[in-house]
């Protein structure tokens, strides 16, 4: 079980030019004379990150403060004292008292945000250390990127340097959120100037590994120079980064720019293709509409879809952030009877072995909301919907084998209609579930989503993408369990990983949308909930053995039952590690099993006993 998931990526020039005295200062530093305390508890996870995660920080920081004397003269101890934290309620051993920096590793965070905690903060944050101190404490003179972008660049190079997981691209950017309450031309406008800053910082860590790929050995004794530079007095800041590197600043972003522009323009900025290549797709012996449809589409600028109906029409959508609605427009605007998606940017969907997953508005109400749902959200659901099927076989290995039908509801109303008559709910359960559910499946394939007006837009964000994915995982599990032929799953089980494959998949949906992109934290609403009082009093306790109807009543009474039920799950995921998606996979796969005990299985699949986890996520949870 790893913390870390090994990975495998090819070295930038940089990265190889600093590989060797990276790995020799490392050596050569018998242990990091940056402290790196440590506190948690007697839980599963705190001994985990004790294991393997600290270990890893410590070789970070013993190597960043030999680079930082090597190459800037510079020595960081007694600047920096670090606190690990598992559990944050955990007591600091001795000495970490007046810690400057303190690194929450928490149980549910994804690799990526791990690795960012636990390497890159801490990394970045004594480079810039060591940038201010060779400036004089003058760092503020300096172009405005060039110290974090400097920070970026060698905390990405030290990590990779010690053979760990290279840092994800990216991931220290917050996300960027349209805000609430102002009004639509000055929201658009902030976002653009986030997106801006965004840009600008990326084009600075570019700029600076072109800058020391090209002058190799020279770069960090030219750097220190011109922040030197910055600590006396009538510093340009400009005309003394042109003496020291022979290109302005503002030459060099734009040399940057000019790269980054091309790239895009050549499409080597678009995700990579994807597992099945369109060039196996052969329509030579096909009827000329299907072959007119895919040259058509084969043209089309991504992000791209094609739509086919069985009559022989189709369209193509392209150029647009919903190139589904707009394929499965043009296909229905031609007449076709039955349209479907085909495909979708570089890959084949609609396989005769693939389930095929159909989006459509409750059509129950016919009002201005439902207007306002069409055109602004199912676009979303069905972006979601169609990736839907991809992700969980590149991350579960596994397919839906049944097709689904999502409804979605503009207000309650449109909700129950389709629960009573698409889905054959009775009418008082239909109500019930119209008060107190926001999406639902059934057993036979259907779906219903339940938009609202009194949702923000963060909140219907959510719902199109996260709430998509989190019902089609519920059909996925009755796939997987031959509805419960063996016994059925824990609701905190059940619910609880559907929201938490949910949040897993959701950043992987090809959505070109800065605000879709930025969907709420599900890990850290869930610990916010639990550690701002818990006001109704939910504990671990409560959620095991609850019947169906018992979940229904939590949800009624508001008892905080799916924030309890994703803390289970990400904590079962955390103390899993690497093992957990394939053990949900075959746990599911025991429950379809005739015969077989829920104890056994969950032990069988997840390498502990259902009680050990219990008393395990008990302990866990009391420390935060």
């Amino acid at each position: 079980m790893s913390v870390f998931s090994p990975l495998k990526s090819r070295l930038p020039g940089a990265v190889l030019l600093l590989l060797p005295a990276l790995v020799g200062l490392a050596a050569s530093s018998a242990r990091a004379e940056i402290p790196v305390h440590f506190s948690g508890g007697e839980d599963r996870w705190s001994k985990l990150v004790a294991q393997q995660t600290l270990p890893r920080s410590r070789e970070a920081m013993a190597a960043l403060e030999a680079f930082a004397q090597a190459q800037y003269g510079v020595k960081l101890d007694g600047r920096m004292r670090l606190l690990m934290q598992a559990t944050p309620t955990a007591a600091a051993p001795e000495g970490a008292g007046n810690a400057s920096l303190i690194l929450k590793v928490e149980a549910g965070m994804g690799e990526a945000e791990l690795r960012q905690r636990a390497l890159g903060q801490p990394l970045r944050q004594g480079m810039l250390s060591v940038i201010d101190e060779i400036a004089g404490g003058q760092s503020k003179k300096l172009p405005t990127w060039l110290a974090s972008g400097l920070a970026e660049t060698v905390s990405r190079q030290i990590v990779v340097g010690l053979q760990l997981p290279p840092l994800p691209p990216h991931a220290a950017e917050p996300p960027i959120n349209r805000p609430e309450g102002v009004d639509a031309r000055k929201a658009e406008q902030m976002v653009q100037a986030a997106q801006r800053s965004r840009q600008s910082q990326r084009l600075s860590v570019a700029a600076l590994e072109a800058l020391q790929q090209r002058l190799g050995d020279s770069f960090h004794p030219r750097m220190k120079a011109y922040l030197e530079a910055a600590a006396r007095d009538g510093f340009d800041a400009d005309a003394s980064f042109a003496a020291q590197f022979n290109i302005t600043p503002t030459e060099l972003l734009a040399s940057m720019e000019q790269g980054a522009a091309a790239q895009a323009e050549a499409g080597e900025d678009r995700p990579a293709p994807l597992k099945l290549s369109l060039a196996q797709v052969d329509v030579s012996r096909d009827k000329p509409e299907l072959q007119q449809a895919w040259a058509a589409f084969m043209q089309a600028t991504k992000p791209r879809a094609l739509a086919l109906a069985s009559d022989g029409n189709w369209g193509v959508g392209s150029e647009s952030l919903r190139p589904v609605d707009k394929a499965l427009e043009a296909c229905k605007g031609k007449g076709g009877a039955n349209c479907r998606l085909f495909a979708l940017d570089d890959e084949v969907l609609a396989r005769p072995d693939r389930a095929h997953v159909a989006v459509q508005m409750g059509g129950y109400v016919y009002d201005d909301f439902a207007r306002q749902v069409e055109r602004d959200w199912l676009g979303l659901v069905r972006q979601a919907s169609a990736q839907f099927d991809r992700l969980v076989n590149d991350v579960l290995k596994v397919r839906l084998v049944r097709d689904a039908r999502i409804y979605v509801a503009a207000g309650v109303s449109d909700y129950e209609q389709i629960l009573r008559e698409d889905m054959r709910m009775p009418v008082e359960r239909a109500e019930l579930q119209g008060e107190v559910s926001g999406g639902l499946s059934n057993s036979r394939g259907q779906i219903a989503l339940k938009f609202t007006p009194r949702q923000n837009r963060a909140a219907a964000y959510d719902m199109a993408v996260k709430t998509t994915l989190h019902e089609l995982t519920h059909e996925l599990q009755k796939q997987l369990d031959n509805r419960h032929a063996g016994f059925s799953p824990p609701a905190w089980l059940r619910e609880g990983t559907a929201d938490l494959m949910a949040y897993l998949l959701a950043p992987q949906v090809r959505i070109n949308d800065a605000e879709a992109e930025a969907l709420r934290n599900w890990r850290e609403r869930n610990l916010n909930w639990w550690r701002t009082g818990n006001k109704t009093g939910l504990q671990a306790d409560d959620m095991v053995d609850v019947a169906p109807s018992g979940w229904t009543r939590m949800m009624k009474e508001k008892r905080g039952n799916y924030q309890m039920a994703g803390l289970m799950s990400m904590y079962l995921q955390a103390i899993t590690g690497e093992r957990f998606l394939p053990s949900w996979v075959a746990y599911y796969r025991l429950a379809g099993q005739k015969g077989q005990k829920p104890a056994a299985a969950f032990e069988q699949a997840f390498g502990l006993g259902e009680a050990e986890f219990h008393a395990d996520f008990k302990r866990w949870l009391a420390q935060q």
